[in-house]
């Protein structure tokens, strides 16, 4: 038997990536309907469903995302897929954990691209004024 785990094959998170994107503009349009009439009361439920639908939809999309990693060749991360997104619903962890998650994707998932860091920021900062 061969005993060389077999990467996984990646399947695209655009389209759900898409689809987080207009469920979060409902949700800002919910918020301004709602302002606009004074009624928070009787639109609070389609504010809470859309928001709920929207995270629902978010923690699918990271998880995919997540998983791709492995199809990109990436072997080994900090985090399981599966705990990418369970440690996004854990309270008190997720105030770390959400930030740290997504930024680990986004190195891993381009590694010639780097997050800049806050003293580089600051320096491009006082460079530019």
């Amino acid at each position: 038997m061969n005993s060389a785990k077999v990467s996984r094959p990646f399947s695209s998170a655009h389209l759900l990536a898409q689809i987080v994107i207009i469920l979060l503009a409902i949700c800002v349009l919910i918020d301004v309907i709602a302002i606009a009439i004074r009624g928070y009361q009787s639109i609070g439920t389609l504010q809470l469903a859309a928001r709920f639908t929207a995270f629902i939809v978010f923690l699918i999309w990271f998880y995919r995302a997540h998983r791709n990693l492995q199809a990109l060749g990436i072997r080994r991360g900090r985090y399981s897929s599966p705990w990418s997104v369970l440690l996004f619903l854990v309270p008190i962890l997720n105030l770390y954990y959400a930030y740290d998650l997504v930024k680990e994707l986004w190195k891993q998932s381009s590694p010639r691209s780097c997050i800049p860091s806050s003293r580089n920021a600051l320096l491009s900062l006082t460079e530019f004024l």
